[in-house]
């Protein structure tokens, strides 16, 4: 009994160990190896190619042409003949009618080109050359003669100015002047300030300037005020460049004659006065004689820096007004223009009374 069991022992032994093995073996069958080809060429009897075989297994080197080509000529083409380079090149023949360059835009139409008005400042057009003080004094001294004679004169003014570098609008006016008493009377007849009017008598009304309001002088008080002022106020300077009693041709020529005397005493170089000659009116396109007056450095308060001057007197021996200045042009020292007087339409004399410079005209009464 005990053998048997010994034996039986042993065989459940075998038989374990036989199922470790099978668990530990890779389950995936194994296939065959590969039979490996036969060499057909036994490598030791291979030799190595001499040079001439090796050149021959090889492509041809294909090599550059090479030419003998002489100084002066040009390689050819296969097929072609050869060139020579000629050692100078000619000129081209000459033309037997010149080109024109600009023959075929002559042919092209122009384009009309759009019209632009560029401001240009205004001046006399200069029609004759400079000349000497000593003439500029005999247009002067006639003008003061016709001067005399004048009583009075009636005339229409275009007038514009900048005033504290601002441009006031022009303006077109009826311009009355008579000498004694010194009375100026004007009224506004163009749209900027329409209806406005201005009466100063020396020696009258308190030594007031009479104004009636016109068209845009006062939003508040609107037009047909009547205000009264002193001439030095402070509000008319900022109206106007000048003091109501600087007005008139007497003032100008005595201005003038101011410049002309230093000139002449060698106070002021004589290129500073000179006349220009025959112009044109700019706004009445009358026939004018210029006279231009460069102003210094102190010559005047409002120019502090100087400028120019030009006076033109009236040249058609048919007017009413011939050789007095009709026109004024004054320009600061950047050549920008800041007054512009033009007097035509002289009625001279006017034959003015008292009445065409009382204040019972003003406010729209007729005289």
């Amino acid at each position: 009994m005990r053998r048997f069991m010994l034996v039986s022992l042993m065989l459940l032994a075998v038989g374990s160990l036989g199922c470790f093995r099978t668990w530990k073996r890779d389950p995936s069958p194994t296939l065959p190896p590969l039979p490996r080809p036969k060499a057909t060429v036994d490598p030791s009897t291979i030799q190595p190619a001499n040079a001439e075989e090796q050149n021959r297994a090889l492509p041809p080197v294909v090599k550059p042409p090479q030419f003998d080509v002489p100084p002066g000529s040009i390689p050819a083409l296969p097929g072609m003949p050869k060139a020579t380079i000629p050692s100078t090149i000619p000129d081209s023949p000459p033309l037997a009618q010149p080109l024109e360059p600009i023959s075929l835009l002559r042919t092209l139409p122009l384009l009309p080109l759009p019209q632009t008005e560029i401001p240009v400042k205004a001046e006399p057009k200069k029609l004759a050359g400079p000349s000497t003080v000593s003439e500029v004094r005999q247009l002067l001294d006639a003008a003061v003669k016709t001067y005399a004679d004048v009583p009075d004169y009636e005339a229409k003014l275009v007038r514009r100015e900048v005033v504290s570098g601002k441009a006031l609008p022009t303006e077109e006016l009826t311009y009355a002047h008579r000498k004694e008493p010194f009375s100026i009377y004007m009224t506004v007849t163009g749209e900027a300030g329409k209806g406005r009017e201005m009466l100063y008598v020396n020696g009258q009304n308190e030594g007031k300037l009479i104004v009636v309001t016109g068209k845009g002088d006062n939003l508040l008080l609107g037009t047909g005020k009547r205000m009264e002022f002193d001439p030095d106020s402070t509000l008319l300077k900022g109206k106007s460049r000048n003091r109501i009693t600087d007005a008139g041709m007497g003032k100008m020529l005595a201005t003038i004659t101011k410049y002309v005397v230093q000139a002449e005493a060698g106070k002021r170089s004589t290129d500073t006065v000179k006349l220009i000659g025959a112009t044109e009116g700019i706004e009445s396109k009358m026939a004018l004689t210029t006279i231009e007056v460069t102003l210094l450095a102190g010559d005047e308060a409002l120019l502090p820096k100087g400028g120019k001057r030009t006076y033109s007197f009236d040249a058609d021996k048919k007017s009413p007004s011939f050789g007095l200045p009709v026109q004024i042009v004054t320009s600061d020292d950047k050549n920008k223009e800041v007054e512009f007087y033009s007097f035509s339409g002289f009625k001279v004399p006017a034959k003015f009374t008292d009445a065409d410079f009382s204040p019972d005209r003003l406010g729209g009464k007729k005289r």
